[in-house]
């Protein structure tokens, strides 16, 4: 047998095995700390052959948490959450002669904390929680509606039909606006657009306030395929008509009820033809008291087109939105009529890797004469210290995304411009008042798992 000053790869081999224990050792103690991220790492060690999968799967199990249910009946549960931690600067101009210039916005906020959890009963049953802990004053946002569905982003019970859809049973968010049915995770954009957030966000009252039309709702749903057609789908809800609930014991006498159905249906096609996949779309909705007023019930009702192509690293996402809101404008004699305000979202994208991507939007909204202030609909944003709404507004952003961890940690920065014009120099009146900008910088990083 040589010596062992001529056996390098007999040294080798026991160094490799050495650097094996060690780090097998460390992977045990780390992993009962971070057990989904030493999964990770577990794996990657095994990939680049210092330990085995045996010695992998044995330090993964001495780490893992086991989570049952009370309930017999569950098969699963799977815990998920999303952070997202955000910075505004938003510079408010007004441009009325002599105006006073409100101040800056200059904050950090906690932007989402969801935590939730899905479960899975067998036989299709199912159901999901998500709890939205960053609504209130400490955060900086503001509750949904006034009930306290406030508290939760989703609250279902799901039945699947295998081949053909889903059914479910709770709060959730229609099928209605389709930047604002992206996932909040998945946003190509720090914030939804004015229009998105114009039609639908929180309600804001009859006349001169944000339609409400879309969001969470409590009611039915269905969502469904096609087996015979690839790549159709369609959808369906019956859901409360108005966002926020009623206190039926508190209803004044010769009151309306805000007891009306909202109908929702929505149909699709996604396909890919060669090098590019498109995706097109209809979203239709009834609200029967949408805009009601304590003394009067008032529907909206709207439709609401999309399209995405893809095209290699290129994105592009396009919806109109359009709704008739009943008795939605007052004018200088009180009175009141019917508003058909529109918005538009165009949204280019391009991934430069897998890793870094550039996308702007051009967001267009027109109130009709319904008017809107600048927050709500411009998240953070001052209002100018003339508080009359604005008849249109229009809006550009330019930023990048950085998925760090795909979207379990992304990091995402723009600039955005707005430019509300047409300002109502009296309520309902000519809309000749002076134009307001918004510009400035938003960046958020979020953690998801």
């Amino acid at each position: 047998m040589p010596p062992a000053a001529s056996r390098p790869h007999l040294r080798s081999a026991r160094a490799r095995a050495g650097l094996t224990g060690l780090l097998a050792a460390l992977l045990l103690v780390a992993a009962g700390a971070a057990h989904a991220q030493d999964r990770a790492t577990l794996d990657l060690l095994v990939k680049k052959g210092y330990i085995t999968q045996t010695e992998a799967d044995d330090a993964a199990k001495s780490a893992a948490i086991v989570v049952t249910s009370r309930a017999t009946a569950v098969k699963k549960i799977q815990f998920e959450a999303l952070l997202q931690i955000q910075y505004d600067w938003l510079n408010t101009s007004d441009k009325a002669p002599n105006a006073v210039q409100p101040p800056a916005t200059n904050q950090f906020s906690i932007r989402r904390v969801h935590l939730g959890a899905a479960a899975d009963l067998g036989h299709g049953w199912g159901g999901e929680l998500i709890l939205d802990l960053a609504t209130g004053p400490q955060t900086s946002a503001p509750p949904q509606n006034l009930s306290t569905q406030a508290n939760f982003d989703k609250a279902v019970i799901t039945k699947l039909f295998p081949d053909y859809g889903i059914a479910t049973a709770g709060y959730q968010k229609v099928q209605w606006g389709q930047e604002q049915n992206t996932p909040n995770s998945q946003l190509l954009t720090v914030e939804r657009s004015l229009a998105s957030t114009y039609f639908t966000g929180v309600y804001g009252g009859p006349t001169m306030g944000d339609p409400g039309f879309g969001n969470h709702r409590v009611g039915l749903f269905w969502n469904g395929t096609v087996p015979a057609v690839p790549g159709l789908y369609y959808g369906a809800a019956l859901t409360n008509g108005i966002q926020s609930a009623v206190n039926y014991g508190n209803v004044a006498a010769g009151a309306p009820s805000f007891n009306e159905f909202a109908y929702w249906a929505n149909a699709g096609y996604q396909r890919t033809s060669g090098p590019i996949t498109y995706r097109v779309g209809l979203n239709l909705g009834y609200a029967a008291d949408a805009n009601s007023t304590p003394v009067q019930n008032n529907a909206v009702y709207g439709y609401n087109p999309y399209v995405t192509l893809t095209w290699q690293s290129f994105t592009l996402s396009a919806e109109f939105i359009q709704t008739v809101i009943q008795n939605g404008r007052v004018n200088a004699l009180g009175l009141t009529s019917n508003t058909l305000p529109y918005g538009i979202n165009v949204t280019p994208s391009y991934k430069l890797t897998e890793e870094w991507e550039l996308v702007a939007r051009y967001s267009y909204l027109s109130t009709n004469g319904g008017g809107t202030l600048i927050n709500p609909i411009e998240r953070n944003a001052q209002n100018t210290f003339n508080t009359t709404a604005f008849d249109n507004a229009w809006s550009l952003y330019a930023g990048v995304n950085w998925y760090i961890i795909g979207t379990s940690v992304k990091w995402s920065a723009g600039y955005e411009f707005d430019q509300f014009t047409d300002r109502q120099t009296v309520s309902g009146g000519p809309f000749n008042g002076a134009r307001a900008t918004v510009s400035g910088l938003r960046t958020q990083i979020q953690m998801r798992f």
